[in-house]
């Protein structure tokens, strides 16, 4: 790979949900809208899903303010301009299925919060960004098949 990146950052499937330009999410909205999508507070100060049946973390939920946690203690002042979803490479259980599950909250989320879905560059989210992601996963899971001694 000639880009020279690290390898984390090929491990990591990223989308931002931004509030709108001149506005903020806050906190009890925010959290409110997390915790609709059976998200939960944790580990790292900040949102998992969690599969109910193997209690693995699917994915998770980060403020796009530095240092990315989220201050449950102060609500009210909470404020952010953007979450950060993201799924960590290899995903326990169904990858392809954990990141629809990622879309699908993400997607519901910036709904109820009135924010807009972006790719890892901040561009707009579109089909073949979405597309690219499946790919990225595929070709993981094809990378981690080549690496097991036989």
């Amino acid at each position: 790979d000639p880009r020279g990146a690290p390898s984390s950052a090929d491990e990591l499937i990223i989308i931002g949900v931004l509030a709108k330009t001149g506005s903020v999410f806050n906190g009890s909205d925010l959290v409110e809208a997390l915790r609709g999508q059976g998200l939960k507070f944790g580990n790292m100060s900040i949102f998992h899903r969690v599969d109910t049946v193997t209690q693995q973390q699917q994915f998770s939920v980060a403020n796009a303010l530095e240092p990315g946690t989220f201050d449950l203690a102060d609500m009210q002042a909470l404020e952010t301009s953007g979450i950060t979803f993201f799924l960590q490479l290899p995903v326990p259980g169904d990858a392809f299925e954990a990141l629809e599950d990622m879309l699908l909250s993400a997607r519901t989320v910036a709904a109820a919060l009135g924010g807009e879905m972006k790719d890892d560059q901040m561009n707009n989210l579109t089909g073949q960004t979405v597309e690219h992601m499946r790919q990225r996963l595929a070709d993981f899971a094809r990378k981690q098949l080549t690496k097991r001694p036989l």
